[in-house]
């Protein structure tokens, strides 16, 4: 059985809807719900581009697809071939995606603890951008 591949507006529509709800389609606490951050398998994704398997060929169009999105970046920067595998999706034009690129920015030897930074980074954003932690430089 074949699908027919998702129109890229309605692909598209998918995935912001999922990053700027931040809701989780994936079995993960580690961010809680992040508007502008969301975690999913990558059946997900291959499935919201309307295929069946993360095959060679389909993850090379789940990433072109994903790249035409503006402002919607994802990591691993080679998304992976295993359906089970999670993949962050995020906006860059959020606190959250801004610390994201910054983390991913870093000298490669500081990589080995990026969700936990990741999670501690979007626990103080929601906490600065609800005014929970006092922001000195808001006007």
């Amino acid at each position: 059985m074949t699908t027919t591949p998702m129109a890229d507006s309605a692909f598209r529509d998918s995935i912001t809807e999922l990053i700027d709800t931040g809701k989780h389609a994936a079995a993960s606490s580690v961010f809680g719900d992040t508007p502008g951050l969301c975690l999913v398998r990558m059946s997900t994704l291959v499935r919201l581009a309307g295929h069946q398997r993360a095959m060679r060929r389909v993850v090379l169009n789940v990433t072109q697809r994903l790249e035409a999105i503006p402002h919607v970046r994802h990591f691993p920067e080679q998304l992976p071939n295993d359906g089970g595998q999670l993949v962050c999706l995020y906006r860059t034009d959020s606190m959250t995606g801004r610390l994201i690129e910054a983390v991913l920015a870093a000298p490669k030897g500081v990589d080995g603890g990026i969700a936990a930074a990741l999670g501690y980074l979007g626990a103080f954003t929601r906490g600065w951008e609800s005014g929970l932690i006092p922001n000195k430089h808001a006007s």
